[in-house]
């Protein structure tokens, strides 16, 4: 054989055109997707500030945590009850009565009320719409009950909402690493993205989180027209003109009344309570109710701000364009680790 027949057969290295025309080309394209991806599923949990939004989720389901049972609901719905029952009989029944044990009329009472005992009577007069105002938010807390027990698990019972925009976050550092180490080590880049789209891809789907972030978005479309700081004004204004209201009944109004009719405050309240039995219930239960109310505002009070950093972040899109940057990486990983790789040249 000839030296020009050897040379034929010799392999030839190809040029680096040709490796960046082909090869290059397919590793370029896998190397900017998974970049763009992470940067992308990084940028969007800046640009919602998942960071702060996050933690101001798991303040507020912490605080509202113990009155969205229904135990606690059902005791402030008993309150209120019993608040309605006493306004009237106090209106209807008691007033006339101690009218008549002081030889006056009603409506003399009633002035008399309004210039001695303010409170109360303001109290008695604004009871109707307050009563009315907690019932539809007790209403709406009892309606929402399953979505916050399913939004209170995001991403489990364990562990905290806060965890989500860092694992979020890693994962996007991981996948612009992983872009970077394709021009350099393709099949190790590959590896690393198939890893990475299993557990984005997982993570979402094992902890349910579709659904979870899904009922903390409806639970958010259903607060935010209520949540806000006028309602949380008008039922502070209210729980207190009640508290008001029955303090100065059980210590300056009853024990005025008894006087004038020669008798002791127990007496009068025992007689009270057996003509208007929800108005005894009243002044013996009243601090306690007052202190259930008083509860139920101050943690409306105190959460304005973290709801007002959750209510305008959508969550379940989140949690489904996690799940779709986990596809893609898992798909440009698995395409990495198939695609076969370049033959050694042989010996000369």
């Amino acid at each position: 054989m000839t030296t020009a027949s050897l040379s034929t057969h010799h392999w030839h290295r190809p040029s680096a055109r040709a490796l960046r025309g082909h090869g290059g080309l397919r590793v370029g394209l896998t190397a900017v997707l998974l970049a763009a991806s992470g940067v992308a599923l990084a940028g969007w949990v800046l640009i919602t500030h998942l960071t702060t939004a996050a933690p101001a989720w798991d303040r507020l389901t912490d605080g509202f945590r113990p009155v969205m049972t229904t135990q606690s609901i059902t005791a402030s719905q008993t309150d209120l009850n019993r608040l309605d029952t006493a306004v009237g009989e106090l209106r209807t029944t008691v007033l006339p009565l101690l009218a008549a044990q002081l030889r006056t009329t009603p409506a003399q009472l009633q002035t008399q009320l309004a210039s001695q005992f303010p409170d109360f009577a303001r109290g008695l007069q604004i009871a109707p719409t307050a009563v009315a105002d907690f019932r539809r938010t007790l209403t709406e807390l009892q309606a929402d009950r399953g979505m916050f027990a399913s939004a209170d698990a995001i991403p489990t019972k364990d562990v905290p909402a806060a965890t989500v925009p860092w694992f979020l976050l890693a994962g996007g550092v991981l996948l612009v690493a992983s872009g970077v180490l394709a021009w350099f080590r393709p099949r190790a880049a590959a590896a690393c993205a198939a890893v990475l789209g299993v557990v984005l891809i997982t993570v979402p789907l094992a902890t349910d989180l579709i659904t979870k972030t899904g009922d903390a978005d409806r639970l958010n479309d259903r607060l935010r027209p209520v949540y806000t700081s006028e309602f949380v004004a008008r039922a502070g204004a209210e729980a207190t003109a009640i508290d008001r209201m029955g303090t100065q009944l059980r210590d300056q109004m009853l024990p005025a009344f008894a006087s004038a009719m020669h008798t002791t405050p127990q007496v009068l309240v025992s007689n009270l309570a057996g003509v208007a039995p929800a108005t005894g219930a009243l002044i013996a239960d009243g601090p306690a109710a007052s202190a259930r109310l008083h509860d139920l505002v101050g943690r409306f009070d105190r959460h304005l701000g973290d709801y007002r950093d959750v209510r305008s972040v959508s969550f379940q899109p989140l949690a489904w364009f996690t799940v779709a940057i986990g596809a893609l990486a898992l798909l440009a990983g698995v395409v990495g680790l198939l695609r076969p790789t370049r033959r050694s040249p042989p010996p000369a």
